[in-house]
C-alpha cells in the first residue's frame, strides 16, 4: 500500500451468547497506486484480529479540471525521468534543446497576457530528460511511457499546487524551497520561465531564469509532469 491507513469503527459490547447485526459504511481514502484493503475485527477480550473481507482498491488517477484535463504524474520527475538529480533547468524539464534556455521557445505562438504558455508543445525525442524521460508502469507503455508526458502549463500547475488533499497523497513538496517549473515563459529579456511553489497554505508564482536550476544552497527547481488520459 502507498499509505497504511487504519479506520476504527466502535460497536457496543455484547453479552455472552448474544448476537447482533450491524452495518457500517467505511470510506477508504483514495491512493495514487493500486492497493489491497483488508477489513478486520478486533475482539476486545482476546485482542486478536479476525479478517472479515479483503478487496483490491484500484489506483485513483488525479485528473485535472483545467484545460485538456491531463493526468498528474505520481511523482516528481528526476533529470533522467525516474533517475538522476532532482534539480534541473527549464529546457531539461521540458525535454527540449538546451538552446531554448537562452532563446525564445514559442512552440505554439500562444501569447496570453504577455506570457507564452507553450501549452501544446511536444517534447523532442532527441532530449530525453525531465518530463520527456519520465515514465510509469514501463518506459514503453503507450500511455504512461517515455515521450508521453510534458511540463504542465501555468494554470495546470496552479491547480496541482492548490489541490491540498491530493497534493498530500501525491507527495507534492509544499515549501518555498521546492519550486516547480511550468511550461510558460515569463519574459524574453532576460529569458525566464514561470514557476509555482506552495507555502503556508498558499500558492505563490514567480519568474525564474531558465538556467537557475539551483539558487543558493537550499532552493531547487523541480517538475511534476502531466499526460493525456
Amino acid at each position: 500500500a502507498v499509505n497504511d491507513v487504519q479506520i476504527s469503527v466502535a460497536t457496543p459490547t455484547l453479552a455472552a451468547g448474544t448476537t447482533t447485526l450491524r452495518t457500517q459504511t467505511v470510506t477508504v481514502p483514495a491512493a495514487p497506486e493500486e492497493r489491497t484493503v483488508q477489513i478486520q475485527y478486533l475482539h476486545p477480550a482476546t485482542n486478536q484480529w479476525t479478517t472479515i473481507n479483503t478487496f483490491l482498491q484500484p489506483e485513483q488517477l488525479w485528473i485535472l479540471t483545467t484545460g485538456a484535463k491531463r493526468v498528474v504524474a505520481k511523482a516528481d520527475a528526476l533529470l533522467y525521468g525516474v533517475t538522476g538529480a532532482q534539480a534541473m533547468n527549464w529546457a531539461q524539464a521540458m525535454g527540449i534543446n538546451p538552446n531554448y534556455n537562452t532563446t525564445h521557445f514559442n512552440y505554439d505562438n500562444d501569447l496570453q497576457n504577455n506570457f507564452y504558455t507553450n501549452a501544446t508543445y511536444v517534447p523532442d525525442p532527441a532530449y530525453m530528460t525531465g518530463c520527456n524521460a519520465y515514465w510509469e508502469e514501463s518506459p514503453t507503455d503507450p500511455k504512461t511511457g517515455q515521450g508521453h508526458w510534458r511540463v504542465p502549463t501555468y494554470d495546470e500547475s496552479r491547480e496541482i499546487m492548490a489541490n491540498d488533499d491530493k497534493a498530500v497523497s501525491y507527495n507534492i513538496l509544499r515549501s518555498a524551497y521546492y519550486v516547480y517549473w511550468t511550461s510558460r515563459e515569463a519574459s524574453l529579456t532576460p529569458y525566464q520561465a514561470t514557476t509555482n511553489y506552495w507555502m503556508s497554505g498558499n500558492v505563490y508564482v514567480g519568474a525564474s531564469g531558465k538556467v537557475n536550476s539551483v539558487a543558493g544552497t537550499t532552493t531547487i527547481y523541480i517538475v511534476r509532469c502531466v499526460r493525456a488520459q
